[in-house]
């Protein structure tokens, strides 16, 4: 299963220009099963040009979605996916500042946790010790951690249990 994770800084490139065709452009070229974006606008702001962007890029991709509202109900993560999401749960995350929250499924045998986590040090700690505790709790083999992380308080490796888990990956 090929995912491709990205905060699309709500489709807008280098320059800070709303672009949503290169962005689409790209993401249709990784041709991915699964799409975690953050910072996904929906009739958020004219930052975007007030799109329905979790509609727009799932008709593009031909894929199907969940919108997860993070600090505003027009403002969050999206999930697009080709493949049945099951168990879908969505749990609010500790913190003071912004209302921000892990969203968690079965993809096939794989239980995907997906957040983006607050960039104040302290709130991130304690939205990190949140999901490490979920973590804690699954006895599923098949676990994938995802996300914007704001890599605040988060080391290399995050243990669990009997397993690791790597803040980034590089190809």
């Amino acid at each position: 299963m090929k995912i491709i994770l990205w905060n699309i800084k709500s489709g807008r490139d280098v320059s800070g220009n709303y672009n949503f065709e290169k962005m689409l452009s790209f993401l249709k070229e990784k041709k991915a099963d699964l799409y975690l974006l953050n910072e996904v606008d929906n009739i958020y702001s004219e930052r975007s040009g007030l799109d329905k962007q979790p509609e727009l890029l799932a008709q593009n991709l031909a894929t199907s979605y969940r919108f997860v509202p993070t600090i505003r109900r027009n403002f969050g993560n999206l999930i697009l996916h080709k493949k049945e999401l099951k168990d879908f749960q969505v749990f609010i995350l500790p913190g003071d500042q912004e209302q921000r929250n892990v969203a968690t499924f079965l993809v096939g045998e794989i239980k995907v946790f997906f957040t983006h986590l607050d960039y104040h040090k302290k709130i991130n700690s304690l939205q990190m010790a949140f999901i490490k505790d979920h973590l804690n709790r699954e006895n599923k083999k098949k676990l994938l951690f995802l996300g914007d992380l704001n890599n605040i308080s988060i080391p290399e490796k995050i243990h669990y249990k009997s397993g690791v888990l790597v803040n980034h990956v590089k190809e």
